[in-house]
Order: structure tokens, then C-alpha cells, then sequence
């Protein structure tokens, strides 16, 4: 009897010693949860983000505008989250633009959220037409939009429409491998491809 009392005693420590762990675990993951940065939608003119390009230290620099009526665009947010998270170590930064207005900016919110976007994000602080003007002339007002560019902001690739993914990140080592050698990357090349297109102007 008294070696099998001391055995229930040492099960029923064990049991809490596990019970303490798994509500410490539990606790832990809970404020990593509500400790994690929130995507926020920062204004974001052409210029500022051309001096983001060039003073944020990322050796390429990936630019997404899209919005959440934009059908394409959050079909491939979870592609282009992925290749950031592969491809950060490398240098690369992923800037995320979106182009919703008013009561739209909370959707978008909630959308980079459920998207597992953890960090900073934007929106226009101006027309479409006006900040794409920068970086192209003759923008067909298309969303979703994906530009690449390296440090010194030359642009080395330009998609409007869903980007294909394995295209832009062959394009973005391309990028970094020239940059690595020292070599001069080549103009970038539009994607003439004929798929489903968003117009801005929705």
C-alpha cells in the first residue's frame, strides 16, 4: 500500500509538473500572438518610395500596389509573402502598396493580417495614375502591379496582372547575382500576357 501511494503521489506530480508547462507554453505563444507587429497601412508617396528603395539597405527591393477588390492580387499575396520570408536573408524586401480608400483600408488591414503579414505596409498618399508615373509612363492602370528594382532603384523587372512567381524570383536572383559580381543588370521586360486584369479605375 505505502509504495503504491507514493507511486499515485509521484503520477499526480508528474501530471502537474506537465499541467504547469503546457499553461506556460500556452501563455507564451498567447503573448507572441498579441506581441506580434500588426500590419499597419502607412501613406506612401512615389518619392518617399524611391528613397525607401534607396536608403532601406535591401539589395532588391520587390514592390506590389494591389487592393482587395482586385481578385489576382490576394490570389497571389500569399506567393509573394512566401518568397519574402525565403528570399529576406538574401537582401530582399518585399513593399507591399495598397490602393483601397476609406472603408476599403480596413479591409485591407484585415486581409494582410489573415495573410500572415507581419510587417510594415502602405497605402497611396496619392492618385494611382500620379505615383506610378514615376516608375512608368505608360501604366495601364492594371492591378494587381509588381515591380522589382535593385539599389541604386533601377528597375529590373515590371508585371501588371497576376506576376508569375517562379519568373519574378528568377528575375530577382538574377538581380542579386549580377549585383554580387559586380556586373550591370539588364532592362527589365514587360509581361505581355494576356490574363484576367483588374482595372484601377473599378
Amino acid at each position: 500500500m505505502l509504495k503504491h501511494g507514493k507511486l499515485c503521489v509521484t503520477l499526480m506530480a508528474t501530471k502537474i509538473r506537465l499541467l504547469i508547462i503546457f499553461v506556460f507554453v500556452v501563455f507564451a505563444w498567447a503573448l507572441a500572438l498579441a506581441s506580434a507587429p500588426k500590419a499597419e497601412l502607412t501613406p506612401l508617396t512615389a518619392k518617399e518610395l524611391n528613397s525607401k528603395i534607396k536608403n532601406s539597405g535591401a539589395k532588391i527591393t520587390i514592390v506590389n500596389l494591389w487592393a482587395t477588390w482586385c481578385e489576382p492580387c490576394k490570389e497571389e499575396m500569399p506567393e509573394l509573402v512566401n518568397l519574402r520570408e525565403r528570399l529576406a536573408s538574401k537582401g530582399v524586401e518585399l513593399v507591399l502598396v495598397s490602393a483601397d480608400t476609406g472603408a476599403d483600408l480596413k479591409k485591407a488591414a484585415s486581409f494582410l493580417e489573415q495573410s500572415g503579414v507581419r510587417f510594415q505596409t502602405y497605402r497611396l498618399a496619392q492618385a494611382p495614375d500620379k505615383f506610378m508615373k514615376e516608375f512608368e509612363t505608360h501604366w495601364p492602370a492594371v492591378l494587381p502591379t509588381t515591380m522589382v528594382f535593385d539599389i541604386q532603384r533601377q528597375r529590373i523587372g515590371y508585371w501588371t496582372s497576376r506576376v508569375p512567381i517562379k519568373e519574378l524570383e528568377a528575375r530577382v536572383e538574377k538581380g542579386l547575382a549580377r549585383l554580387a559580381s559586380g556586373g550591370k543588370i539588364g532592362s527589365d521586360q514587360k509581361d505581355s500576357r494576356k490574363n484576367k486584369r483588374e482595372s484601377i479605375s473599378k
